[in-house]
């Protein structure tokens, strides 16, 4: 009986902080802004990570399409942190974005999904060297040895950080 209580009241606690998360990100009913509201969004994402809400999944991907940015990059951040593989796929619509994009590759290498490979790679073939070196750190995180010999290319690119950051990730991978 014990048991069911503490059972019951963890499912409710979980379902108290997914809404009041949601509303941070939201901006529903906060009377912050700015720096506050990024502050307090930042411990929202925190507390996300301590407590490793898969539970916040389905809720945090239902209002991923903000055209607030700013808002989106904060559910697309925590949705990495959370690390479920549900979010992959709708993440990975604003692989493009550029508003979106570094966030979105850094996440993805959160997730640690084989998958999304193919998607980095193709990703870097026409991106700017800031995008390359996310993505190399993604690559790295996630550990996708197939993909070493296209890294080893990079050894050699006229960008001092993207060479550094490749030899990290063939580091990582070997």
């Amino acid at each position: 009986e014990k048991q069911k209580i503490i059972t019951a009241f963890d499912q409710t606690r979980n379902e108290l902080v997914i809404e009041v998360m949601i509303s941070i990100i939201e901006d529903r009913g906060i009377k912050i802004k700015g720096d506050e509201l990024d502050l307090l969004r930042s411990f929202i994402i925190t507390i996300a990570q301590k407590v490793e809400l898969k539970e916040a999944v389905p809720a945090l991907i239902s209002i991923l399409n903000k055209e607030n940015w700013v808002s989106r990059n904060y559910i697309i951040q925590t949705l990495g942190i959370i690390g479920d593989k549900r979010s992959i796929k709708p993440v990975l619509t604003y692989l493009d974005d550029p508003d979106s994009r570094w966030t979105v590759i850094d996440a993805l290498g959160q997730i640690k999904d084989k998958t999304v490979v193919t998607r980095l790679i193709e990703t870097m073939n026409k991106a700017s060297s800031d995008v390359i070196i996310a993505a190399l750190r993604a690559i790295g995180r996630i550990g996708d040895a197939s993909v070493i010999d296209k890294i080893r290319e990079y050894r050699y690119d006229d960008n001092t950080n993207i060479r550094l950051t490749a030899l990290e990730a063939i580091n990582d991978l070997e």
